[in-house]
């Protein structure tokens, strides 16, 4: 089927984008032995099989090399334009390794952003969001309006650190909710 080897496949997220079918594999926590697997994949109806959008996923020069990239993915999005964004957290070790990463090409993956505990990601017009845990690193509520050059937290909001998610609402996309763990609603 193309999804991996037969084993570890674990599937937080599946979409569909502009017309095609994505999953996200992401790391078994448990042993951590899938990394090479891990990714998104786009289903290739012609061939009946799941393509690894993931040649190289280039290490940051201020992360060790010791560190694996990719441990843990916890989601991921796909812009109208083909760009596809990834967000890991920071698991089994990897000091400041995780974080929100681009690719253009479908093939290499550069970070833009790190952030230690990145819940969710949504991409509304030109706004990408992802919001996650804050803690060490970066995180919490953050969005960016220039493809990820740059990123604006929302530090107006309680409850920081226990951040999941964020929605548009569908009758005002003017406003925005989030979610927190343990904490309701925004």
């Amino acid at each position: 089927s193309g999804l991996g080897s037969n084993l570890n496949r674990i599937i937080p997220e599946i979409k569909i984008r502009n017309g095609r079918l994505y999953c996200l594999l992401t790391g078994d926590a448990s042993t951590f032995s899938n990394n090479q697997d891990v990714g998104i994949y786009e289903w290739d109806e012609i061939n009946s099989t799941w393509i690894h959008k993931r040649t190289a996923v280039v290490h940051p020069p201020n992360v060790g090399s010791n560190y694996d990239l990719w441990a843990y993915p916890t989601g991921f999005e796909i812009e109208n334009n083909g760009n596809m964004w990834l967000i890991d957290m920071e698991t089994n070790g990897n000091y400041l390794a995780s974080g929100i990463w681009k690719c253009t090409d479908g093939e290499i993956w550069n970070r833009v952003q790190q952030f230690t505990f990145p819940y969710h990601i949504m991409i509304v017009t030109n706004r990408i969001y992802v919001s996650g845990a804050k803690s060490w690193g970066e995180g919490g509520l953050l969005h960016s309006d220039d493809g990820g050059s740059t990123w604006i937290k929302n530090e107006n909001i309680p409850l920081l650190e226990n951040a999941n998610s964020a929605v548009i609402d569908p009758r005002d996309p003017t406003k925005i909710y989030y979610t927190f763990f343990g904490g309701g609603m925004l």
